[in-house]
Order: C-alpha cells, then structure tokens, then sequence
C-alpha cells in the first residue's frame, strides 16, 4: 500500500507548526494566511442587477502563496482545510475549495476548537462537509458591507474628509439618529393640564393624592378653561371611593452586566499562582473541551485552598508580527511543571499534596 500524501490548510503559519508536529508523517500542513480570495478594491465587485452576484479575485500579493497551495494540493490524496471555527474560517474554506479546484470528495473541513493533539488527531478523524449556510452568511454581511462602503464613502469624503468609510452599522445607527431628530424638530408643543387632589380619610388619620381622570372615560384637560371648570364641578362636594383594585406587581431582578462581566475575567482571566501563570481565552474558553475545562477548574479550587489569589487578566502587550493569527480558540499546550505555594507553619494532607504536578497551560 503506497504512502498516503494528506495536505492540512490552516490560517495562521504559528497553528501550522505545532499541527504539523502532531499529526507527524503523512500530512503537510500549510498556512493560508487569512483569505485567498476576495471583492475587488478598485470597483463594486457585486452584480447589483442580477441577484447581487459577487465577483471575487485572488487578493493581490498573494500569488506566490496561490500557486504553492495549488501545486501541493495537486499532489495531496486528500485536503483537509482547517481554518477557524467560525463564519469567516467557514468562508475562507469555501473560498480555498473554489480557489484551488477541489472536488467534493477531496476537499474535506476539519475544526480545531484548541490546539491539542488529542483534538487535532480526533477532528482529523472526524471530517465534514463545508457548512454552507455560515458561507452564504459571511458572503451576505460582506457584500453588504461593500454595498454601503461604495454608496455612502464617497459622500462622507465630500462633506466631511477623505479617508472616512460607511459600513453596515454605522449607517443604519446613523439613520435612526437622524430618524430621531427630524422628530424632535418636527415635534409641536402642545398644552395640557393635570389636576390633583389632597383627600383626608373620614374618621382615621392621614391623606392621600387624588389624580383627575375623567368620566366615564379617560379625558384630557387641553387649557385653563376647562381646569376651571372641573374644578368648579367638584368644589364642596364629597368623594368618595367607589371601588379598590388589588393587583401583584413582581420586580424583576436586573441583571448587572458590568459586575457578572468582571467575575467571569476573575474566574477566566488569568489565574496567578506565585510565579506561574495560567492564562486562558475568556470569550473563547466555552469551546475548550472537557478534558480542559476539569483540569482548569480543579487546579483553579485547588491553588486557591493554598493560598493562591486569583486575579483579573491585563491586558497583553502588541506584538508586531505579520505571522501573528488572532484565532478563535484556545492555541498551543504546553506542559509545565508547578508547584502551589505552601501553607505557613502546616503539616497537613493538604501540604503533602503540593507536589509539582502537570497541568495544561493554555494560552492566548
């Protein structure tokens, strides 16, 4: 049986190492560096009279790496595109499918929700089609975008300067803005009164406020005149309460985002413990699998019993790096050997148990 050639395509070069060194011999593994393929720069790009079809062109500066990508696909038994999770990852593989001429059958989409290599080899054994509905959802944003870009920029470099872009949202939220406005300008004052009335309890002490409504209907007094003339309608005559209406108002408890957003950073920030540091994505952290997760949370349970501290996660300096990949889940892992700090003046189970153990650090 002959040797099996396996092409795996991520986005980022940094992932393409590492997966490479899991997946050992048999599989190549390259790096697509984000899109390959993409609206042009120099006019619309999409077909506004005929179903706003979009005409994409490979990104310019890219040949190059469209040429090696195509010339190692040819030669693969199977290409495994591997980009991020998510809707772009999703289009960015359709894109390399289209781009690189794969048919159905040789082009295969892998998902690595971390960088390990019990899930990189287990996804690799586990492909799937292309997702076409998160493609058609990247396509529709991304031609919106390009739709309200060309319209609206060139209005924005008249009246304000050169250089400002339109996108999606901005418009839409700058519409509701004027919206608003034009409502405010076209607002007419208008006169109303209201009237009110202090009543003493007949034969028990204290008072209460009486609103005008009307009747037998809601009525609105429009001026003075017609105050006046309740007013002289009830003037010496007596009130009386002529019905009571018992009703249960529940309080819904507000949730308070700022706080619950601070305690998630506390217990998915960074989790300092002495000099060592388990650092861990917070928004991404729900895709870590099980295995992740169990070892994060004891070993969070378990510093803490020692007297670790956790803190809030501060922000990472810039690194200045083309190569760099800002992906969507949880990288590398890296096994270190730590050792929680120990109690103070304690011989206990618990001291004995501060043995360096192995733990999975996962970073940003």
């Amino acid at each position: 049986m002959g040797k099996t050639n396996n092409l795996v395509i991520v986005e980022s070069p940094s992932k393409a190492k590492t997966i490479g060194r899991y997946l050992g011999p048999g599989y190549t593994v390259k790096a697509s560096m984000g899109h390959l393929r993409d609206l042009p720069k120099s006019k619309m790009g999409v077909d506004l009279e005929h179903n706003f079809t979009p005409q994409y062109i490979p990104v310019r500066g890219k040949e190059a790496l469209i040429k090696k990508l195509k010339a190692d696909a040819a030669k693969a038994d199977t290409v495994y595109l591997a980009t991020d999770p998510d809707r772009e990852g999703e289009a960015i593989s359709w894109h390399l499918k289209e781009l690189l001429n794969l048919t159905d059958g040789k082009a295969q989409r892998v998902t690595f929700n971390e960088i390990t290599q019990k899930v990189v080899k287990d996804s690799i054994q586990h492909p799937r089609d292309i997702d076409y509905d998160l493609v058609d959802a990247q396509q529709a944003r991304r031609i919106l975008d390009r739709i309200v870009g060309y319209e609206l920029s060139p209005l924005l470099w008249k009246k304000v300067r050169r250089g400002l872009s339109a996108g999606r949202v901005q418009s839409v939220a700058t519409r509701m803005v004027v919206d608003r406005e034009n409502e405010i300008r076209a607002f007419q004052p208008k006169e109303y009164w209201s009237l009110d009335v202090t009543l003493n309890r007949v034969g028990k002490p204290g008072s209460f406020v009486a609103h005008y409504y009307g009747s037998p209907k809601k009525r609105e007094l429009e001026n003075e005149e017609q105050t006046d003339g309740i007013i002289g309608d009830i003037t010496g005559k007596e009130f009386t309460v002529t019905d009571v209406k018992k009703a249960e108002k529940k309080r819904k408890e507000l949730l308070n985002k700022a706080r619950d957003h601070e305690a998630a950073e506390l217990v998915l920030g960074e989790i300092i413990f002495g000099n060592f540091v388990i650092e861990s994505v917070e928004e991404n952290f729900t895709q870590t699998t099980g295995d992740g997760k169990v070892l994060i949370s004891e070993y969070t349970v378990s510093f803490v019993e020692y007297g670790g501290e956790v803190k809030a996660k501060k922000k990472a300096p810039a690194v200045k790096d083309k190569a760099k990949q800002t992906a969507a889940e949880a990288k590398k892992d890296r096994t270190e050997q730590v050792k929680p700090p120990k109690t103070p003046g304690a011989d206990t189970p618990k001291e004995k148990a501060t043995t360096p153990q192995q733990i999975t650090r996962i970073i940003a």
